[in-house]
């Protein structure tokens, strides 16, 4: 049982108006089971919680509908007293619950709740962080003749500091880089990081390829590329992935790409219309992964050095690939259009 205050479940509150697709986002986003539904004074109307939602989509399959249509409006609540925690425990353990809401003259000051079985992030701060910067940076060229890509500095940090700052931020403690180009320059720079360990390759092993090279990870892990700076809130990253029971998940960002010409669209042989260098919204690969260990051996008996080679196999064999949206800043400062922002 947790207690979290209304700033720490701030998404999972939602209007009554918002649809069950919503909802659903916001479940998978955050890995509580539970969302709360308020008027549009942010008065409390009632509950959700994911079992409400599989029912309703197993029976009905209408996940347009308004949330309010099977928000439990009669649920158990409890306001501040002396020995709440006491009285928590008792209504979620003798009633099965998810979630009680804590309420002040009918506002949400917080849930008391039993977390996912499968929020194992939530329940255990053990899963590790892979970062790979084995690669020679030939994009960013000179910068990296004498400097390995993972130490070029931007806003005043390494690349890999950038990334390691932002992982602590979702409390991940345990971090391994992939090295191999001017790899003991990293190892030097990091030498007194107690959390910080290494893979080294004797070859180049391409962009996921020194996975085999493990010989101990959790069950669940991040692997993220050097290059790759986001405020991506890695929690809910890896609480997605978990709850999806996928052996991969995929960080996608939507990019906005103008094309270089102007397009002619043509109907029965005639000038339709013509749109002068029109935008493109692309959902492209981000670098940013989740991984289920099962997928070590994968990569051993397979050989596989590249992500797309990866992408490839698990399709072939079926195997299910989560994706999920990142709205969050991202930037991929391995592009030569990123050059002026680095320095050595």
């Amino acid at each position: 049982m947790k207690y979290l205050d209304k700033n720490k479940i701030k998404e999972n509150i939602l209007n009554y108006k918002s649809s069950i697709k919503k909802s659903i986002e916001v479940l998978n986003e955050t890995g509580l089971r539970a969302i709360i539904v308020v008027d549009s004074k942010k008065n409390f109307l009632g509950i959700v919680t994911d079992g409400d939602i599989r029912r309703e989509v197993f029976q009905k399959n209408n996940i347009k509908s308004k949330i309010i249509t099977i928000t439990n409006t009669n649920c158990l609540t409890l306001v501040k007293q002396k020995n709440i925690k006491l009285a928590a425990k008792k209504l979620l353990f003798n009633y099965n619950l998810v979630a009680v809401p804590v309420l002040k003259k009918r506002k949400i000051l917080g849930i008391y709740t039993n977390l996912s079985n499968n929020s194992e992030f939530l329940e255990n701060n053990n899963n590790k962080v892979i970062i790979m910067a084995g690669g020679k940076g030939t994009r960013l060229s000179p910068l990296t003749k004498n400097t390995p890509k993972g130490l070029l500095k931007y806003k005043g940090k390494t690349l890999l500091e950038n990334i390691i700052q932002n992982c602590k931020k979702s409390d991940f403690k345990s971090f391994i880089i992939s090295i191999n180009f001017l790899g003991d320059k990293i190892i030097n720079y990091f030498k007194k990081k107690k959390n910080i360990s290494f893979i080294k390759e004797t070859k180049p092993l391409g962009t996921i390829g020194s996975l085999r090279l493990i010989k101990k990870i959790s069950r669940n892990f991040l692997v993220l590329n050097c290059d790759v700076i986001t405020e991506l809130n890695m929690k809910k990253f890896i609480n997605y992935h978990i709850m999806s029971k996928s052996i991969m998940t995929i960080g996608i960002k939507k990019y906005k790409y103008q094309k270089p010409y102007g397009e002619i669209l043509v109907r029965n042989n005639l000038l339709n219309k013509i749109q002068e260098k029109p935008f493109e919204i692309l959902k492209i690969n981000s670098g940013i992964y989740a991984f289920n260990s099962k997928i070590i051996p994968i990569i051993r008996k397979n050989n596989i050095k590249n992500i797309d080679e990866l992408i490839i196999l698990l399709k072939k064999k079926k195997i299910k690939i989560n994706v999920y949206n990142i709205k969050e800043n991202w930037i991929d400062l391995g592009q030569r259009e990123f050059f002026s922002q680095l320095k050595e």
